[in-house]
């Protein structure tokens, strides 16, 4: 009786959550492959969008303060997220974006002036597919309810292997008597 409820438990947690741990699995390789799965999705996806984007200010900022500032005025539905202090930039998202701190920036020149927007929206497709594997992967989209099924696809992953050798070593016990 214990090895068919062990084989049983088994059979229903990899039938239950074979979607979601298959997501789990399949973003979490892609993020360890990023370059070649960004690389070979805009090759797939090369598709772009055309967005107005405002002309970025030409004015040289002083401080950080003013740099928020023209970041506000180059990107103006994107909120500022991230300051990067070595490389004068900053990183901001829209609000529709997965990515928890966006993919778009803002750099600066060593004078203060902006020197490029870079605005996720007007990527590639396969760039912007690309941006929300990491976002699915650590589920931060979907709400509670999926990063509960993510929880227990992760403890999947261990309870599988775990109770497929246990029934395993059952079995050949239960042989050899």
């Amino acid at each position: 009786r214990g090895s068919q409820t062990l084989w049983q438990l088994h059979r229903f947690i990899g039938a239950v959550l074979f979607l979601p741990i298959a997501i789990v699995l399949i973003t979490g390789t892609a993020i360890m492959y990023a370059a070649p799965v960004k690389s070979a999705l805009i090759f797939l996806l090369p598709f772009t969008q055309s967005i107005e984007t405002p002309v970025p200010p030409s004015i040289a900022a002083d401080n950080w303060q003013q740099r928020l500032e023209l970041a506000k005025q180059a990107l103006p539905t994107a909120e500022a997220r991230l300051l990067y202090l070595e490389d004068p930039r900053i990183r901001a998202k829209h609000a529709n974006e997965w990515h928890p701190n966006g993919r778009n920036y803002i750099e600066f020149s060593e004078t203060g002036a902006v020197s490029q927007v870079i605005d996720e929206r007007e990527t590639a497709l396969g760039n912007q597919v690309s941006n929300m594997i990491y976002p699915t992967h650590v589920a931060s989209v979907g709400g509670a309810f999926y990063l509960f099924i993510v929880l227990l696809s992760g403890l999947a992953l261990i309870a599988l292997p775990v109770s497929g050798l246990w029934f395993y070593i059952k079995r050949r016990q239960l042989k050899k008597t």
